[in-house]
């Protein structure tokens, strides 16, 4: 099974994420064309609802990586930014939806 995201090694409120709008078992996102939103559902029903119920009021954040395939079929992941939890757009039916909240993100790299 692939693994679509893991915890920040050093901060648990970030999920590193790279979602693809390929289906994955199941599973689909679905970017916006303003890269603002991030829809995730899945074609099961009670999965779908099931994920939706876990992100209930979710304070958790997605740094996102967007997976995308050139036209030479190769493979590539571009940030797309910070999301959270969309409770307003959000709902069984649909799916988690998730909003852009930054696209920018500080690793704290120095110059030393």
């Amino acid at each position: 099974m692939r693994l679509g995201g893991l915890p920040h090694p050093k901060n648990n409120k970030y999920l590193l994420w790279w979602p693809s709008e390929k289906a994955r078992q199941g599973w689909l996102n679905k970017l916006s064309a303003d890269d603002r939103e991030i829809t995730e559902t899945h074609s099961d029903n009670a999965k779908r609802t099931k994920h939706f119920n876990d992100y209930l009021n979710s304070q958790e954040m997605r740094i996102v990586f967007f997976h995308y395939k050139d036209i030479l079929g190769l493979t590539s992941y571009r940030f797309k930014g910070v999301y959270a939890y969309d409770n307003l757009k959000s709902n069984p039916a649909t799916g988690t939806v998730w909003k852009r909240i930054s696209n920018t993100l500080n690793i704290g790299l120095n110059d030393d």
